[in-house]
């Protein structure tokens, strides 16, 4: 699959957010194109745009480009934040070339990563007789490695690898200060009224004081690799 990667290959990078990672893969030589539905995101990245590095506002989940454009794809945790990140991943397949490599980078718990890992697991503590309905949508099932290898057959990849990693998020003095920001990408907090919250933020205090002052979310998350069967059509039929 590394062949694939070389310069001038066209290259998609799907829900770019900072458009980090599509800059490094321009500075190797490729011909680089990010997309985010968010004007707001484009328009800050395109101030790192030159000449094989574009932006353009699109949503992942109805990609405007024709089947089989680019040489690989990629989603930094993006895909794993759609509504409908199934649909996210055909789109990605759609617009590959055969034989191209496709990538996603997921958080593999439900709740996501950092502030937003950390509710999910206290509210586990304060509310133990409910089951957080109110998880992160996007999130459900995209961190489970069997429901990703399988996805990914599929939609058309082979020679699939699945990476599993954590890194852990130090929670500081500052962030504690303000738990909207903190919170801001789990919809549990929105829900919880005035009461819950204050249960929730007292079972932070009393975690915070137990890891001596350093609370650490440890943030387990999967790197997904495919590559895109030469024959579709006919690998899904040798499945069936």
């Amino acid at each position: 699959m590394a062949g694939t990667l070389g310069p001038h290959c066209k290259l998609l990078d799907i829900a770019t957010g900072n458009g980090a990672l599509a800059v490094a893969a321009a500075q190797s030589g490729a011909d680089v194109v990010g997309v985010d539905q968010s004007p707001q995101v484009i328009a800050r990245a395109r101030k790192l745009e030159k000449w094989n590095l574009k932006f353009r506002v699109m949503d992942g989940e109805n990609l405007s480009f024709p089947d089989g454009s680019f040489d690989a794809a990629f989603s930094n945790f993006g895909i794993a934040l759609f509504s409908d990140w199934n649909r996210g991943l055909k789109e990605m397949a759609r617009v590959l070339k055969p034989g191209a490599v496709g990538s996603i980078a997921t958080w593999a718990e439900p709740g996501g990563a950092a502030g937003s890992l950390l509710l999910t697991r206290l509210c586990a503590h304060v509310f133990p007789q409910y089951d957080t309905p109110l998880k992160p949508g996007g999130l459900n099932g995209i961190g489970d490695e069997k429901l990703m290898r399988r996805t990914f057959q599929q939609i058309g990849f082979g020679q699939i690898k699945i990476e599993r990693f954590s890194n852990d998020f130090i929670i500081d003095e500052d962030m504690l200060k303000d738990p909207d920001e903190l919170f801001v990408y789990n919809p549990i907090w929105r829900e919880l009224g005035h009461a819950s919250r204050s249960l929730v933020l007292e079972r932070l205090a009393h975690d915070r004081l137990e890891a001596g002052g350093r609370l650490a979310v440890t943030s387990p998350a999967l790197i997904v690799v495919g590559q895109k069967a030469e024959d579709t059509a006919r690998a899904r039929a040798v499945r069936s």
